[in-house]
């Protein structure tokens, strides 16, 4: 029997529209014409790795030992690739038959795409049937063949109809998304040239530019009209779907596989196809929709995707199944030591995931090879994991052997059966440690990649871990200080904390993207499971780093006043909705003894009474839990009582050892890490105080903390007494009577924005207050109706189409009648200076977007409570003084000590970057959003922790001092 043909398809990526038909038909192809194939594809999705463009080793393996014939996407590997790599891997394979796909290349059979006829037929559509004139192009990537064919059609039309050719409305594009988006930017702001359309060069570009357009609110196609090239899905599917150009895609990937079958059984001699291409109208240029020029080549495409994606219930099924699976899968490999743990959960696994057949292969042992320019393989590869047909994970002694390149030996590939096959390298950065090689089944394209990304990392870490141990062994070996080790342990985990959030980071990322578009509830389920997991995996990174630093002796006090009812109101507010979902009660209690200014740690204060207050919480299941604060003899004494499950007696000595809980069962039940209390009597201790737990199984426990701490100079705290109201409330909340709430339906407030979704937000968060609310899409129709519905309240957006706010304001301003109308801006990024700025021209105030629910309606409920009570607002007072007023009143000596020590805080935490430690630092920031310096201090802390951004935490410590400096020296701050 003559063995099955081994076909090679070299595809630069799975991931995206275009690329997913390629694999999808190739692969349909295969199975019709009953041949192997492998396919080769070198990039991952979220990757800009230079290392893998420039050396990767996947061209190598495309050689007779593995393969009888050569399919490659070449225009595609173009626009990521040099051409010395392409090159390399056509010069060595001169004996076998390559398919070029998309380009032209001298010696080698081709199949191609008519891309000048088509954009020719799409760009005198637009000049001679519409009249457009001053008609854009956005060129492909600088070398791509296909770009040139279809901007020489743009030119070539230009001359055909007499209309000169305009540099100024000619733009340089990469064929993605951010291109089309950056080319408005260049012709509207930049250049500033009129245009009547605009043409790219593909449909990712003219997205891009659509996205822009819609942002911008300039119409499609009554003020510009749009065209593309590939009729992907994303432009059918617009409000105004695009006309483009319509590429046999499945045609071509078929006649290419019948092609190099033909060439391997003949031997002959090059062979070139053109197939066509044809426009398809759409409302875009400004014609209505035009279904049937959809043409024959769609209807098949669309039919056989169908057929492919969907193969039966039992693969959809199947495919949802796997996803969910991945989170245990991830989560296991991840946090392995060795290798054997990777190696017991691929057998388990891997059936369920979807894995028919699997190698796994080391380059060197698993050691990483480091990557340099013009780096081949070596020449034996070790198998570390085979996995064949369902049948669990075979076992070789003495680590196993084979040629690297010779992919297709008897070890996985078959010949007997039929196979399609990815080929893929493991790569961490500049590291490469060997490859992948799966057998692809119904996996979606989001798994495989999440797969090797992850299994490269997990290789990293087993590597990074093991070089650990060993510089361990050394410090032992040479006698070095506990105290040295432990900073070394520190230093490392800082570092895997970042290596471990970055795969993560992915993860959760690209499971949000898919839970925001999914809609089947059992897939949401099981991608919900995926996203909690990488949640509760940061979670425990950031309470090891905590242990790592205290174990270190890196963790230094810093004492300054605390505001009493400030901290306690802040642990009610992050408490009091997650009691409520559990249905049990949660109460605070300050004793009378207890001062309202103390002096310590706040930060390291919070965190203990977090840590403490969360876990009576969660293990508390009916009930109660309360909080009672007293303050004897300099010793602040805080009392945690639940009624929850308890403690066993004898498990009661371990709850404050590190990754200690009750048993195996409780981990299960309710998670968690086994950190949190070891924390908490670490930073107590170091404090010179003492955290002691006493409980019965079933009745609930009882923590007590006792914490020495002075109290400020007596008149210092009597003055601030003044000021206190409610001893457990948040710095938002504000006493009215409900009768003087009620009252305010006639202060009318105007909202002046363009984007829907925010007039909806602040629409809902007015009223909430009980005001009327009126709205306006464009500063135009703000005069009118601040007359007509007697507005007192106007809060407008500064960028808006038609006219935005800074012209709007200018205008009212000018106008004596609308005086008496207090101005807020709405702003979507405030820099330093911006305030003054807004004042100048004529605001009373403003608000940065992202817009906070707390501070926005404190603010108006300051303004309602003033003019409610017959109090004048004064509009215009904070732009008549705000420029001459350097030194704010709201920044007294007390409250620069607390920005001292916020910025001492933020310079440790930058140092190793703590979510948590971060998110209790932004909390003591939350007392100044309403000085504008510091908010916009604030939302840029806010921003950079959700971002991981600890570079910024640095910036903005240094910042915060200089506002310090200048206030004391009598600058501005």
């Amino acid at each position: 029997m003559n063995k099955r043909p081994r076909i090679g398809f070299y595809i630069p990526n799975l991931i995206g529209e275009y690329f997913e038909n390629q694999w999808f038909i190739i692969n349909q192809a295969a199975i019709e014409a009953d041949v192997n194939l492998i396919i080769f594809s070198p990039l991952m999705f979220i990757t800009n790795s230079e290392y893998q463009k420039m050396y990767s080793h996947i061209f190598d393996y495309g050689g007779k030992e593995n393969v009888d014939g050569l399919i490659i996407s070449t225009a595609s590997f173009h626009c990521y690739f040099e051409n010395r790599e392409i090159n390399k891997l056509l010069t060595n394979n001169t004996d076998i038959p390559i398919v070029s796909i998309g380009e032209l290349i001298p010696g080698i059979s081709s199949i191609l795409i008519d891309n000048y006829t088509g954009m020719k037929e799409l760009v005198r559509h637009f000049i001679k049937d519409h009249g457009y004139k001053r008609v854009a192009f956005i060129r492909g990537k600088e070398g791509n063949k296909e770009g040139y064919e279809r901007f020489a059609a743009y030119k070539d039309v230009l001359i055909e109809t007499g209309i000169p050719y305009d540099e100024q409305l000619i733009i340089q594009g990469d064929f993605g998304i951010i291109s089309g988006k950056k080319a408005v930017d260049e012709l509207l702001d930049v250049r500033q040239t009129s245009i009547d359309a605009v043409i790219a060069a593909n449909d990712d570009m003219i997205l891009g530019v659509y996205t822009e357009m819609q942002k911008r609110g300039i119409n499609v196609p009554r003020e510009v009209a749009l065209g593309g090239f590939d009729n992907i899905k994303a432009i059918r599917e617009l409000p105004c779907p695009i006309t483009t150009v319509q590429q046999a895609i499945d045609e071509q990937i078929k006649m290419a596989l019948d092609l190099v079958l033909d060439l391997i059984k003949s031997k002959k001699k090059e062979t070139h196809i053109l197939l066509p291409s044809h426009i398809v109208i759409r409302e875009s240029c400004g014609c209505p929709g035009h279904d049937n020029n959809e043409g024959m080549e769609e209807n098949i495409y669309q039919a056989l995707r169908k057929m492919v994606e969907n193969q039966g219930k039992y693969a959809n099924t199947q495919q949802g199944y796997s996803v969910g699976l991945l989170s245990s899968f991830f989560t296991c490999i991840i946090n392995a030591n060795d290798f054997d743990v990777i190696k017991l959960q691929c057998d388990k696994l891997f059936a369920e995931i979807g894995i028919n057949s699997c190698l796994l292969a080391f380059y060197n042992k698993g050691l990483p090879l480091f990557i340099e320019k013009d780096a081949i393989p070596p020449l034996f590869s070790e198998i570390f994991l085979l996995y064949q047909d369902h049948s669990g994970i075979k076992e070789y002694e003495n680590n196993y052997s084979f040629k690297t390149k010779e992919l297709s030996s008897d070890i996985l590939f078959k010949h007997d059966c039929r196979h399609t096959l990815l080929f893929s390298e493991l790569i961490f950065q500049n590291e490469f440690y060997g490859f992948v090689l799966l057998e692809m089944s119904n996996i979606n394209p989001l798994v495989i990649n999440l797969f090797k990304i992850q299994f490269a990392n997990s290789l990293h870490n087993i590597y990074t871990r093991h070089e650990i141990e060993k510089a361990y062994k050394k410090l032992e070996e040479a006698k070095i200080s506990a105290e040295s080790a432990n900073k070394l342990k520190s230093r490392f985990l800082a570092n895997m904390s970042h290596e471990i959030r970055t795969p993560m980071n992915a993860v959760l990322g690209f499971i949000n993207i898919l839970i925001e578009q999914e809609t089947d509830d059992v897939k949401l389920d099981y991608m919900r499971i995926i996203n909690d997991s990488g949640k509760t995996l940061l979670h425990l990174i950031n309470d090891i780093l905590d242990i790592s630093k205290i174990e270190a002796g890196l963790v230094d006090l810093v004492e300054t006043e605390i505001y009493i009812p400030h901290l306690f109101g802040n642990l009610n507010d992050l408490f009091e909705i997650e009691a409520k979902e559990k249905g049990i009660s949660m109460e605070i209690h300050l004793d009378v003894s207890v001062p309202r200014y103390v002096i310590g740690d706040e930060i390291r204060i919070r965190q203990i009474l977090t840590n403490i207050i969360g876990n009576a919480i969660k293990f508390t299941n009916r009930g109660s839990v309360t909080i009672t604060a007293t303050f004897v003899k300099n010793e602040f004494i805080v009392i945690i009582k639940d009624t929850g499950i308890g403690i066993p007696k004898d498990k009661l000595s371990e709850i404050f050892s590190p990754f200690k809980q009750q048993d195996a069962t409780i981990q299960r039940e309710y998670g968690g890490t086994g950190l949190g209390l070891t924390i908490a009597r670490s930073f107590t201790e170091r404090m010179g105080g003492s955290l002691k737990a006493k409980s019965r199984t079933g009745e609930g426990s009882t923590f007590t903390l006792i914490l020495p701490l002075k109290i400020p100079p007596e008149e210092k705290v009597q003055a601030d007494k003044k000021k206190v109201a409610d001893p457990v409330s948040s710095d938002y909340s504000i006493h009215e009577d409900h009768e003087l709430i009620t009252s305010t339906s006639d202060f009318p407030v105007l909202v002046a924005d363009d984007n829907e979704v925010s007039r909806k937000l602040l629409g809902i968060y007015l009223r909430e207050l009980n005001v009327k609310v009126y709205f306006a899409e464009n500063g135009v129709l703000v005069p009118d109706l601040l007359h007509e519905k007697k507005i007192k309240l106007l809060l407008m957006d500064i960028k808006m189409p038609v006219m935005d706010g800074i012209t709007a304001i200018t205008l009212i301003r000018k106008n004596k009648e609308f005086d008496a109308i207090y101005t807020i801006a709405l702003t979507a990024y405030a820099v330093k200076g911006e305030d003054k700025k807004y004042l100048e021209i004529g605001f009373d105030d403003y608000i940065s977007k992202p817009i906070d629910k707390n501070h926005f309606q404190h603010k108006i409920k300051q303004l309602l409570h003033h003019a409610v009570s017959g109090k004048n607002i004064s509009p215009g007072s904070k732009r008549k003084n705000k420029e001459n007023n350097c030194s704010s009143p709201d920044l007294t000596e007390v409250r620069i000590k607390k920005l001292n020590t916020i910025s001492l805080a933020l310079e440790e935490a930058a140092s190793i970057f703590n979510e948590k430690e971060a998110y209790a630092i932004l909390r003591n920031m939350e007392e100044f959003k309403d000085i504008p310096a510091i908010a916009e201090l604030y939302y840029f802390l806010k921003k950079s922790i959700s971002e991981y951004n600890s570079e910024a935490l640095g910036s903005i410590s240094r910042r915060i001092r200089k506002m310090i400096d200048d206030r004391r020296t009598g600058g501005c701050t």
